[in-house]
């Protein structure tokens, strides 16, 4: 799957395994070494009403969003990770491409402040509808949680969120 970053314009590629989905410019090649992370199912298991909230205020601006499948109050999420670093990601559901007013709410909508237990959700890409010959992907919007200035699911050794 490929699309274009909202903040650089780069071309993007998603890679898609058993779950879990990594975003990242095709023109970058360097792995970061990452420790001390909090898992993305950790941190959700824990935080379940920061997801509410998220879910609640994308509903109001008239996205419709997946939600989780136990709990329809929950906005449900996978983890990403990118050259923004690691975060989560939602599905819009809708089987097109976004809209030019679509774009435009999810934009507007980040960053989310104040949530519950003092985070952040800032916008790290959004990667519009795709298709190949058997398989489609609803547009999904990647996130991550701040707190301190600091990306609390990202403790890198090269500075993003340190």
């Amino acid at each position: 799957m490929t699309s274009r970053s909202i903040y650089t314009g780069i071309p993007q590629t998603s890679l898609y395994h058993a779950g879990w989905s990594v975003h990242f410019p095709l023109h970058m090649r360097e792995v970061t070494q990452y420790y001390n992370m909090e898992n993305y199912t950790e941190f959700y298991d824990s935080h379940p009403e920061v997801f509410i909230v998220m879910k609640n205020v994308l509903i109001i601006k008239g996205l419709k969003v997946d939600t989780n499948y136990s709990n329809s109050d929950i906005l449900n999420v996978n983890g990403s990770s990118g050259p923004s670093g690691e975060g989560m990601y939602f599905r819009i559901c809708q089987y097109k491409g976004l809209t030019e007013g679509q774009y435009n709410v999810i934009k507007s909508i980040f960053p989310i402040k104040n949530l519950p237990g003092g985070y952040s959700a800032m916008l790290h890409s959004i990667s519009d509808f795709d298709y190949d010959e058997d398989r489609a992907w609803q547009p999904s919007v990647s996130f991550s949680f701040y707190k301190g200035g600091k990306n609390i699911l990202n403790h890198s050794k090269k500075g993003f969120g340190q």
